[in-house]
């Protein structure tokens, strides 16, 4: 028998966890929507991805010949579908920001993404109220939350992977190949999405559903394989562009740090109570979805080994987690916790819940001027840019500068540490003092022990080079010899602080 205490004590849970998950909707959303209109990048490499959108619209073409191109390195990391996907919006209206229709696009399916989290949980979770606690928990996940709008295919994949596996839980037998399209067609956005293919297949073979398992199968690889033969046809240099990154760096601490973000995530704990409570139950039903966890979370961890990777490896299965974390939510309600029940409460709410209103708060009140001022700055500095030779490693300012030359330099870092690519020929033109401008991040930046910046062309900026000031975090060079005139003016005048004296190639 329940007694009062655990009766209450359940209750003030459940509603701390519902105060918990909707001052972080509350966040998810208030960090969002200043940064639509954000002048340049808000995650990094976006600025890469719509200059090619950008050609694709121009010339019809993404992935660019090395002895054609004007860039370095003529790569386009991503999947076609990605740059067609993104160029919709220009297709259909014109925007006085070009990243504001791509955005519109990731926004919206993320948004898809969690309504299909919450209709999988729907089939499976007899509750009226389990898509409400899938929605409510889906927004509330905090490592996605950065990565809403940045111009990516992971949402669009995941989409497509969680259509594919409530298909495959219908009734009707003309949902299993229609599954399997979505389950193939998730790989057109990212080529690491092959869990719902797999799992789809493997749940269909162990309930020997021979015939369905052979739909499932051909409508995948039609929508998989077959689509990409088709790129490729029209591509050539599509596959050898994609896998440019490979498996060459591999780096394990950044995924042990992952790890515990992940383990941080109240939709994780919850998630994996309520697979805990499914386990006793031994539904096939549940074990569909529980593979494709299982599955996502074993192939995306090995694809994110290579150093080019991040977090958003892992969103798959915290989406595949969703509905069983609104399982595990609804639960809540019927376990006995006393007095534990509401020392978990009060935890929830003042170290979970009131930090992250008061951030949303934050984010309502400071985030619009901020980006207004971002922007300001960032028109002030492409006034400048304007009529000179700018040589960037900072994706942003490659936006503003006139022409693009360096298509993404933690790329060429990692070609050249592979012995893939030489940056030879971009040293000649430095130390020819080709550039007017030279942009490099005010400090050393590293992303898993690869630098941001080329180690070899270090030397040839400071030979050639010197750091006059920082403006938003980025150092300014100019060369040392009979610098453009007026150039150091423009820049004084638009706010570029003088930087120290003493300064080294060592600190950017």
């Amino acid at each position: 028998m329940h007694t009062k205490l655990d009766l209450l004590s359940a209750r003030v849970l459940v509603l701390a966890l519902f105060s918990f998950c909707l001052a972080s909707d509350l966040l998810t959303i208030a960090k969002q929507v200043p940064e639509f209109n954000r002048t340049g990048e808000v995650g990094y490499g976006d600025a890469y991805v719509l200059r090619t959108t950008q050609q694709l619209l121009k010339t019809g073409a993404i992935y660019e010949s090395p002895e054609t191109s004007k860039v370095i390195p003529p790569i386009a990391q991503y999947s076609p579908m990605l740059y067609h996907m993104m160029a919709a919006p220009a297709r259909l209206a014109s925007y006085t920001n070009p990243f504001t229709g791509p955005r519109v696009v990731a926004m919206f399916m993320f948004l898809m993404c969690v309504a299909a989290a919450a209709w999988l949980a729907r089939a499976l979770v007899p509750h009226p109220w389990a898509w409400g606690w899938s929605v409510l928990l889906a927004l509330a996940m905090a490592p996605t939350r950065p990565w809403i709008i940045f111009l990516r295919g992971d949402f669009s994949g995941i989409l497509f992977s969680l259509i594919a596996i409530r298909l495959l839980l219908a009734k009707p037998r003309w949902c299993v190949p229609l599954a399997g399209l979505a389950a193939g067609f998730a790989t057109q956005f990212k080529v690491t999405y092959l869990s719902a293919m797999v799992a789809g297949c493997l749940w269909l073979v162990w309930q020997r559903r021979w015939r369905s398992a052979a739909q499932f199968s051909g409508a995948a690889v039609a929508s998989s394989l077959g689509i990409y033969v088709m790129f490729a046809l029209r591509e050539p240099r599509m596959l050898s562009q994609m896998f440019s990154f490979g498996t060459g760096i591999h780096e394990y601490g950044t995924l042990l740090v992952f790890a515990l973000i992940l383990l941080r995530e109240p939709v994780l704990l919850l998630g994996f109570a309520g697979l805990a409570c499914v386990a006793l139950r031994g539904s096939a039903r549940w074990w569909l979805l529980t593979g494709y966890l299982l599955i996502s979370l074993v192939v995306n961890t090995m694809f994110d080994r290579q150093a080019g990777g991040g977090i958003n490896y892992f969103f798959e299965a915290l989406f595949a987690l969703v509905p069983l974390a609104a399982y595990g939510a609804l639960r809540l309600a019927r376990c006995r916790f006393g007095v534990a029940g509401i020392f978990l409460a009060g935890l929830l709410m003042f170290s979970l819940a009131l930090p992250n209103a008061t951030s949303a708060l934050h984010a309502v009140v400071e985030s619009p001027p901020a980006t207004a001022a971002w922007n300001s700055h960032m028109n002030d500095i492409r006034g400048v840019f304007q009529g000179y030779r700018v040589l960037s490693f900072v994706p942003t300012a490659t936006y503003l500068a006139p022409e693009t030359v360096l298509s993404e330099p933690y790329l060429l870092t990692y070609l050249e540490q592979l012995g893939r690519i030489d940056s030879g020929p971009l040293q000649k033109r430095i130390r020819d003092r080709e550039f007017d401008i030279v942009v490099t991040p005010a400090t050393l930046l590293l992303w898993r022990g690869v630098p941001r910046l080329a180690p070899r062309l270090r030397p040839a900026i400071a030979e050639t080079y010197q750091p006059f000031c920082e403006f938003q975090d980025w150092a300014i060079h100019l060369p040392r010899h009979s610098p453009p005139p007026g150039l150091r003016e423009r820049l004084i005048a638009i706010g570029c602080f003088d930087t120290l004296p003493g300064v080294s190639p060592h600190s950017w």
